[in-house]
């Protein structure tokens, strides 16, 4: 399964390393900040990865209510799996999200 990644602070580092190197898993694109996709597996632009076909998963780590629902619904849209730690959107937006996901 390859999983891309939303940020890459400390979490989303340690994030991308323990798909790196897990057997069970493909680390796919890391979405960063405009100007910092300074890598290959780094890109700025959400829309590299929803409309990637080998892209199975989202696992958003970047924090923030608005832009990480805003991504998480074009990945539900998109037919990807989303996952996210981030309590304050599962707060705010969580049942939203969820009814999203079962719906695709």
């Amino acid at each position: 399964m390859k999983v891309a990644v939303l940020g890459f602070g400390v979490v989303g580092q340690g994030v991308y390393e323990m798909l790196r190197t897990c057997p069970l898993f493909e680390a796919g694109p890391v979405l960063v900040r405009p100007g910092k996709a300074d890598a290959p597996f780094k890109v700025d632009d959400i829309d590299k990865i929803v409309n990637d076909d080998s892209v199975d998963a989202v696992a958003e780590v970047m924090g923030g209510v608005d832009v990480a629902y805003a991504y998480g619904v074009k990945a539900l849209k998109a037919g990807k799996h989303f996952v996210t730690s981030n309590k304050a959107l599962v707060s705010a937006r969580g049942v939203e999200l969820a009814a999203l996901a079962r719906e695709n």
